[in-house]
Parts: structure tokens; C-alpha cells; sequence
């Protein structure tokens, strides 16, 4: 009998618990929640949306270093190459590799500069 109370109980606390939490935010690569972009980065894998792909290329920038993991892994299954691209290298040495994504995000159809190259150009 009290096992059964505790079993109650406890889904009731389980239940409770769960249904008072916040949902997680949608995947997308727009927000500041770094598990949200990484789910929305995932979620792009073989976009041809160009638009797409040049916020994908912006995520190599990003602070928070399993963003910029998920961001290349995805850019260099779409391509094939890294363009010499590392994740965990400090910003100084990821920033010339950086560069290279956006020239090439660039030459995409209908490609607009991204913030990236306008901020380098000054």
C-alpha cells in the first residue's frame, strides 16, 4: 500500500514538475539561446536556401564554441571542405578562415554581404 502511495506521488511530482517548466525555444539560428541555434543549425543540413546558409557562416563567429562546432559541421557536409576552419581556435587565428566562408558564401545566388564582410571592410 504505501509503495503505491509513493508511486502516486511521485508521478504526481513528475508530472507537476515537467508541465511547470518552460518549453525549450524553437530551433532557429536567429536567437541567443545557444541550444535553440544549435538545434536550428542542425535543422538546416542541406538547405540550398542561400539565406541559410550565409546564417550558418555567421555562426562561425559565434561565441559560444558548440555553436560554431555545429555551424562548421553542417557548412562542411553541405561543401566538403572547412576552408581550414577550427571551432576551438582562439578568434584571431578562426578569423582568416572566417573570411573564406563568406567570400564563398558570396558567390551563392543572391548572396547579400553578410555583416561579417561589411564589418571587415571598415
Amino acid at each position: 500500500m504505501i509503495g503505491r502511495i509513493f508511486t502516486v506521488l511521485l508521478s504526481a511530482l513528475t508530472l507537476w514538475t515537467t508541465s511547470c517548466s518552460a518549453p525549450p525555444a524553437p530551433p532557429t539560428l536567429t536567437v541567443t539561446d545557444s541550444d535553440a541555434r544549435i538545434r536550428g543549425i542542425l535543422a538546416a543540413r542541406g538547405s540550398e536556401d542561400t539565406e541559410t546558409r550565409l546564417l550558418l557562416i555567421q555562426q562561425l563567429d559565434a561565441g559560444d564554441p558548440a555553436v560554431r562546432f555545429a555551424a562548421i559541421h553542417v557548412l562542411s557536409e553541405m561543401t566538403g571542405d572547412r576552408m581550414g576552419y577550427k571551432y576551438d581556435e582562439p578568434h584571431s587565428m578562426r578569423r582568416q578562415a572566417i573570411l573564406r566562408w563568406v567570400s564563398w558564401g558570396q558567390t551563392l545566388p543572391s548572396a547579400a554581404p553578410t555583416n561579417l564582410a561589411a564589418s571587415e571592410q571598415q
